[in-house]
């Protein structure tokens, strides 16, 4: 079964307006993401960016003819790891037509699209911008934190849940599989934003379930129990168990829930499967809203700016103002009660920001991604959080990212060894990081930077190799 790969990832969503001409006003952009970890990909996942903006933001133009009218529309999404190196772009150019000025200004008209990126596990930045190429007005959607996980190989796993506006069967010919919202024979109009209208009678749901235990020939199933729950946990509506046929050892899923009777709100969808020869069982859930026209959603989240202030807890900001604030600042820092302690992160990012009139922090976004790309890549153990501690952590965090990295192998030791560079702090410092312990972590054990390690004995730590030589590497 030839599967494709997309669902839905757990990931910090920010939206900001890039700058567009005078008197153009910036585009409006519903996004989300679907990360699909097929175990047939090998280590790497597919990584779906649906997204729809409304149609009446365009300039439209005659046709050569003159039967129509159009729009054409320039979308393109660049990830980033959290250091801001960059991993991937794709771009895409699509048209949109009416059949005259009166249609142009509905308002009630979405266009559907989708972007999509093979990346390796790791935490990831993520840029949706969107482009009218007629009046050159746009917009962005940022992705802030998006974290790819590892695909599940040795038992049953379950993609998570992407919510659609409509799922259609279309047949298997070239000009379904040009169709961007194509995949396995189905036409998904994904809902980026899980937000739907009580105007919506139905809800579709499109999965992907892994690791089915398959023999040929051999007749087997899996079930799939759906239940919702309202926004206080409590059961609204168990709408039952069903029985599939495997098609082989990977199934896609694709189902519609009638929703017209259901009432405004905030909801769960919880999603049990179960491998019946195995005995396995894997579950997922989502959330999703349903709002009432005209109701309490006056306007979508795409035109708001998710702060990192809006969910970083006092460990976190803790944790991160210890490297770059004042000693005096972080004694005073740590005297505050939690509420206390959010204010005064607030007010220190304010006062850092190089940008105090636009919407993003450029400061405190980059301070957040050191800190997450510390973590990730820095701790201990897998699974752990303690890379911000360690001394390349530390290092990252307090002096930024370096402008050069330079690592090699202790040739009598076979143990790791690493120069960091920064050509524009103090005229030029660097950070010698060595596998003291060889277990893997990497300690300073020199600096020529103010008031960091210094030990002019340091090269005898290696044999073979004298400083000079390695920094002109």
């Amino acid at each position: 079964m030839n599967m494709t790969k997309k669902s839905l990832g757990a990931v910090l969503l920010i939206c900001i307006f890039l700058a567009a001409p005078a008197g153009a006003e910036p585009i409006n952009i519903q996004a989300g993401v679907n990360i699909f970890n097929d175990p047939l990909d090998g280590d790497s996942a597919y990584i779906e960016f649906p997204f729809s903006v409304n149609r009446n933001q365009f300039s439209f133009y005659p046709s050569d003819s003159g039967a129509y009218l159009q729009a054409i529309i320039y979308a393109d999404i660049t990830m980033k790891d959290t250091l801001g190196n960059a991993l991937d772009s794709t771009a895409t150019i699509f048209y949109t037509r009416v059949a005259d000025s009166t249609e142009m200004f509905r308002r009630d008209i979405k266009l559907f699209n989708k972007l999509s990126i093979m990346a390796p596990p790791g935490i990831y930045q993520a840029v949706l911008t969107v482009i009218d190429v007629t009046s050159k007005s746009q917009g962005a959607f940022i992705f802030d934190r998006l974290t790819v996980e590892p695909p599940v190989k040795d038992r049953l796993a379950l993609s998570q849940l992407e919510l659609a506006h409509k799922i259609t069967y279309i047949e298997d010919s070239i000009e379904s599989a040009l169709t961007p919202l194509a995949k396995n024979q189905l036409l998904v109009t994904a809902n980026p934003m899980n937000i739907f209208s009580d105007g919506d009678s139905m809800i579709f749901l499109y999965a992907e379930l892994y690791n089915l235990e398959y023999q040929e020939n051999t007749p087997d199933s899996f079930s799939l129990h759906y239940r919702i729950y309202d926004d206080s946990g409590k059961l609204y509506r168990d709408l039952g168990t069903s029985n599939y046929a495997k098609p082989g050892d990977a199934a896609v899923i694709s189902n519609g829930f009638n929703v017209s009777l259901w009432q405004s709100g905030r909801y769960d969808l919880h999603l049990v499967a179960h491998d019946w020869k195995s005995g396995q069982t894997i579950e997922r859930n989502e959330k999703f809203i349903i709002y009432p026209e005209g109701g309490f959603i006056t306007s979508l989240p795409g035109s708001t700016y998710w702060n990192h202030l809006d969910t970083a807890g006092a460990v976190t900001l803790t944790n991160i103002l210890k490297y770059i604030t004042r000693p005096e600042q972080y004694m005073l820092f740590l005297t505050l009660t939690d509420d206390g302690k959010k204010r005064f992160a607030q007010q220190f990012f304010r006062d850092m920001d190089p940008s105090p009139n636009t919407a993003r922090n450029e400061y405190m976004e980059d301070a957040f991604m050191r800190y997450a790309y510390a973590i990730e890549n820095f701790s201990t153990q897998p699974g752990t959080s303690d890379g911000w501690r360690s001394d390349r952590g530390r290092v990252l965090m307090q002096y930024g990212k370096p402008d050069k990295i330079e690592e090699t192998i202790v040739p009598s030791k076979s143990e790791a060894f690493q120069l960091w560079n920064y050509f524009s702090i103090q005229g030029g410092i660097y950070f010698v990081f060595y596998d003291v312990d060889a277990f893997g972590n990497l300690r300073l054990v020199h600096s020529n930077a103010s008031g960091e390690k210094f030990d002019k004995e340091w090269e005898a730590l290696i044999k073979g190799q004298d400083m000079e030589d390695f920094m002109d590497l």
